[in-house]
């Protein structure tokens, strides 16, 4: 098949001026002697499709959930009967577990509070002894003035009875040195001589046994 235009007459027609034979007509016509305006091309913007946002978005969310899921493994949540056996009740001074109190109720309600929050057993634990103080605990801390206040009777004890074993030593030795020295050693050292332990009064012998029995028990 020839590739050359033909006439009306069915003969042949020579290429245009300018053209080669078999060439493409123009743009911007449709045949032989049929001309048409050119409209300049326009630049055609390429976005990326709404399936490439969404794979994008998908990969982003798989993404953040990796992160988050080990984090949560991580911290588990707990149960009211967790948290309640480390607890007392503040009130009647039992463990809360084993209470009925209206206090004990209160601190139950708080605990279930806790728990839906997501909070672990520690966590939940901290807060209680945020709002009730250490006395919510069953095994609350030592702190400085609770050592003190045990450790101060203690030690009184101690220097009271240090103190009651030196005294009954000093009796008992004032004892025998007045048994020892006899009534003449007062003329002896005469008026001006007046010894310190003369104003003691002497030891009878029940003084002396209960004195020798007081040096026994705290021997």
């Amino acid at each position: 098949m020839s590739d050359a235009s033909h006439g009306d007459d069915g003969r042949p027609t020579a290429p245009a001026p300018g053209t080669l034979q078999g060439d493409p007509p123009p743009r911007g016509t449709t045949g032989p002697g049929t001309t048409r305006i050119e409209t300049p091309p326009t630049a055609v913007t390429v976005t990326p499709s709404w399936k490439a946002t969404l794979a994008v978005l998908a990969a982003i969310v798989l993404l953040l959930v990796s992160f988050v899921a080990p984090a949560g493994a991580a911290t588990p949540r707990t149960t009211l009967e967790e948290v309640e056996a480390e607890l007392m009740c503040v009130t009647c001074r039992t463990p809360l577990n084993q209470s009925n109190a209206p206090q004990a109720l209160e601190e139950r309600d708080q605990i279930e509070k806790l728990v839906a929050e997501g909070r672990t057993k520690q966590q939940a634990i901290d807060a209680m002894v945020a709002i009730y103080g250490d006395p919510v605990l069953i095994d609350p801390p030592e702190s400085s003035l609770r050592v003190a206040r045990i450790a101060i009777p203690g030690v009184a004890a101690v220097l009271g009875i240090t103190l009651l074993v030196v005294l009954i030593a000093r009796w008992r030795r004032r004892a025998r040195l007045d048994d020892a020295d006899g009534p003449g050693d007062d003329d002896a050292r005469g008026a001006g001589g007046a010894d310190l332990d003369s104003s003691s009064p002497a030891l009878t012998d029940d003084d002396r046994r209960r004195l020798d029995a007081e040096l026994e028990r705290y021997a």
